[in-house]
This record gives structure tokens, sequence and C-alpha cells, in this order.
């Protein structure tokens, strides 16, 4: 015997079967899913709470750290400016002690400082013009032969050191006022003290006839130096026959140096045009010769004319 299928029923069967296999899976997981949520305005205020209490503590930050930077930039600034600061001058005369011939330390110091002063780049190691204040210094004192200032590496106190020419003679000026006239050939510092007259009077006094000049002024060449100076110590008394010098005329237009000398009545003469040391040689043996014989001249001895001596 034959049967149909009858489709329509099995679909139903079919649908209620899932049906209820959906419904008993549903009932099983029955228990109801429970979920919080914040405001959305309280979460946005606290989120900018946030935000800006770390831009505070951002900005203190920077803050700090800018502060710091400078602080640390302002200390190395003044270690600078206290390492290279210069706050005074310290004088050494190299080739004297205590005092000179010319001025007293006190018034060297004095006078150097005030040229210091006059400058404020001079008050830093960093703008000192060293060789523009050694100028400065030579301008002031016509006595100076050289001098050195030292920048100290770890004092403030600048180092001057100074050579000063040594007195040759005393020049005589208008007025009978007299000056020292220095190795340097420079007219030097007026001797107006009694005490220093007598104190060098052992120098031989050098007049220069027809010319005027003042303290400071260049007066000699340096070959006319070496003359005087050649003269001043081969006549030092030191031998019968080497009187010492008491005074010298340079006539510097002619060119001709006469010399006078203490204990006699010649004197000499000499020129600035022939060799300094073959005409004081033949001087002094001429003196030697004549002193020896006890037959001194009552006029003069000329050595100026090469290989002869004229006496008279």
């Amino acid at each position: 015997m034959l049967f149909k299928k009858n489709k329509g029923r099995l679909s139903a069967v079919k649908g209620r079967r899932n049906s209820g296999s959906l419904n008993s899976a549903r009932t099983g997981n029955d228990a109801p899913v429970v979920r919080y949520y914040r405001p959305e305005s309280v979460q946005k205020k606290s989120n900018i709470r946030l935000k800006d209490e770390s831009e505070v503590n951002k900005k203190k930050f920077n803050l700090f750290q800018f502060l710091y930077k400078w602080i640390g930039i302002l200390a190395i600034l003044f270690l600078v400016i206290a390492n290279t600061t210069l706050s005074g001058v310290v004088i050494k005369i190299q080739n004297f002690n205590e005092t000179t011939p010319y001025k007293s330390n006190k018034q060297y110091k004095d006078r150097i400082t005030d040229i210091f002063n006059k400058n404020m780049l001079n008050k830093n190691k960093i703008s000192f013009n060293s060789t523009k204040f050694e100028m400065q210094i030579k301008n002031e004192f016509p006595e100076v032969e050289s001098v050195v200032a030292v920048i100290p590496l770890a004092g403030r106190g600048l180092q001057v050191g100074l050579t000063l020419t040594e007195p040759l003679a005393r020049l005589q000026m208008n007025g009978n006022k007299q000056t020292f006239l220095g190795q340097n050939g420079k007219s030097i510092e007026y001797i107006n003290d009694s005490d220093k007259l007598n104190e060098f009077n052992n120098l031989p006094i050098l007049s220069v006839p027809n010319i005027s000049f003042n303290v400071g002024d260049q007066l000699l060449t340096n070959e006319e130096v070496k003359l005087i100076d050649l003269l001043t110590k081969e006549f030092d008394g030191s031998d019968s026959y080497r009187y010492s010098l008491k005074s010298i005329e340079f006539n510097i237009k002619s060119r001709e140096i006469m010399i006078r000398f203490n204990g006699v009545n010649f004197y000499a003469k000499l020129t600035v045009e022939r060799q300094i040391r073959e005409q004081v040689g033949s001087l002094v043996a001429t003196i030697k010769n004549l002193t020896e014989q006890g037959n001194l001249p009552k006029e003069y001895i000329d050595v100026r004319v090469e290989d002869r001596v004229f006496v008279k």
C-alpha cells in the first residue's frame, strides 16, 4: 500500500520543532545582562580636568627648567666676570730696588693706576690691550726703557714690570735748572732736590748750547750716547791719568764735543763723526804719556783728526 508524503505537514512539524529548540535555548540563558553607563557629561568633565592638570604640570616643569637654565647661565657669567676682572695694578721696577733716581715707587704706581682706570676696557682680561697700555706708560715716563704688562691667570691685579734707563749725566738747562740725561738719550725729570743733587754729584754736567728742549725730548742719538757713556767709564778717577769728568759741552750743529776734567785746567776735543773708541783710546794714551812726563797741556788735547793728536 502506497502512502504519499504530506509535505505541508512535515514543514509544519519541522517549524514547531525548530521553534521549540529556540525557545528552549532562550529559556536556558535567561539571566539578565546588566550594563552600567557613566553619564557622558561627567566623563567629559573628568577627562578635561586630567588634561588641565597635565598641562599645568607641564607648564610648571617648563618654567622650572627655564629658570634653572638661566640661573646656570647667570652663574657661569658671574664666574667668568669674577675671574676676568682686573681690579688694580701691581708695579715692579726691575733694575732698581727701593728707590729710583727719578720718582718714588708710589708715584709710579699712582700715575700708572690713573692710566689704567681711564679706560673701562682695561678692567677686563679679555678686552685689555697690553700693547696700547704699555705705549701709554712709555709716553708718560721718558725714563721707561721697557714695560711689560702681564695679565695674571688666577689673581686680579695687573702685573706691570718697568725697566728704567740709567742716568748718564746731569743735563744743564736754561735758568740754571738741571734734569737727568738717560742712557736712552732723553731729558728726564728735573733735579730739584738738593739731596738728589748731592747724590748724583759724580755725574758730569752736559750742556747743549743754542738748543732749546723740554723734559721728555729725545736729545742724543745712540752713537752720541755711546760716546758720552764711554767717556764717563774711561775717565772715572780710578788712575792718576784718568781724571774724572767735570763737564761735557756738546755742540750739536758742529758735531763737536768738548770735555773738562776735575783737578786740571786743560780740556779735550772730540767729534761724533769719527770712530768713538779710537778717539777715546788716543785721548787716554796721550794723557797718560803727558802725565808720566810731567808735561800736561795748558789748553787742550785734540783727537778729532784720524791718526793725529794735537796738544796745546
